[in-house]
């Protein structure tokens, strides 16, 4: 490995913490060593292998990041996610960095399937989602620092991420959920809304208020999203099924079929209340995203009816160490 001396600048880099990075994998990405000034040069180029003495060394000089360019981040974003597992389970990093990745990882697993909704991206969306379950059952404190995460960060597809990890949380407190099922449970969180990569980009996107007929092409998502989810058969069927009730609300009122709460898988309830959660707190372009506890008291006296309080409470208590 050879250090070459082509400068680069810090601001069209992401940082990436040492104990990310596994010794004696190969990326496809180069790694880039910061000096003073805010300089950077070619530490180790795509191909090479970090081995362990590497890693002792930057540790030695007190060297705890490399960095990545921001053309790289999908790249870095593969790695990671390969990477998960382990990463998770590394007592030296810290749940909020463990927190980080997991984010980075579903947000990316998430965006390929609504670029590209085939049955490999459902199904390695199923695995990244799997995983990051999986993570939150055994590591005390990451689904809270997850929690606090998707208050903060707002990407392009982040409500189907914010929405699943939400989703995920109260699945774990209300169900009890084993790894198994939460696993499953997470692909329907995270996926409840595929069908809208199939609405038409001026409907999707319209900045104003929408016509009957444009409502009537909204509401269509979650029947879409069933028959994609259907068509490449890498879900359960009670995954499926949350996707296609999340509209669906306890008085009736919902949508594609009005579902009395009765008929109303209770997946696809916990679906819906953490996608009205998050609806409300995002900005919006007629409104700016409102407080926790605003959206939860608007919640709570407005819709009273939508959700079965049971499920209410318990989303409250979700935020209650969050703070």
């Amino acid at each position: 490995m050879q250090t070459v001396a082509t400068e680069q600048s810090v601001q069209d880099h992401l940082g990436v913490p040492l104990a990310w990075l596994r010794d004696g994998r190969q990326r496809d990405f180069p790694l880039y060593l910061r000096m003073a000034g805010n300089r950077l040069v070619l530490f180790c180029d795509s191909g090479e292998s970090l081995t362990s003495l590497h890693l002792s060394r930057l540790s030695q000089h007190e060297v705890d990041t490399l960095y990545v360019r921001l053309s790289d981040a999908g790249m870095l974003d593969e790695y990671l996610s390969q990477e998960l597992t382990r990463i998770v389970a590394n007592p030296r990093i810290s749940t909020h960095e463990k927190a980080q990745v997991v984010y980075r990882c579903s947000l990316r697993a998430v965006t390929k399937v609504f670029d590209d909704p085939r049955a490999e991206t459902i199904s390695e969306c199923r695995d990244v989602v799997g995983k990051m379950a999986h993570a939150t059952l055994r590591h005390p404190g990451l689904d809270r620092v997850l929690l606090r995460i998707t208050r903060h960060d707002r990407y392009t597809y982040d409500h189907s991420v914010n929405v699943g990890i939400f989703g995920t949380v109260l699945a774990k407190d209300w169900f009890g959920a084993d790894s198994g099922l939460l696993s499953s449970l997470a692909g329907a969180y995270f996926l409840h809304d595929v069908g809208k990569c199939r609405i038409p980009l001026d409907v999707l996107n319209k900045p104003g208020p929408l016509d009957p007929e444009e409502r009537e092409i909204i509401q269509q998502h979650p029947l879409l999203g069933f028959e994609i989810l259907s068509e490449t058969d890498h879900v359960n069927e009670e995954t499926a099924i949350a996707v296609l009730q999340h509209h669906e609300r306890a008085d009736g009122s919902g949508y594609p079929h009005g579902l009395p709460e009765e008929a109303i898988h209770d997946f696809a309830k916990v679906v819906a209340i953490a996608d009205v959660f998050d609806a409300l707190t995002t900005d919006r372009p007629y409104r700016k995203a409102l407080s926790t506890y605003r959206a939860l008291a608007i919640i709570r006296d407005e819709m009273y009816r939508e959700f079965p309080a049971a499920f209410f409470r318990q989303f409250v208590m979700l935020f209650a160490d969050t703070r």
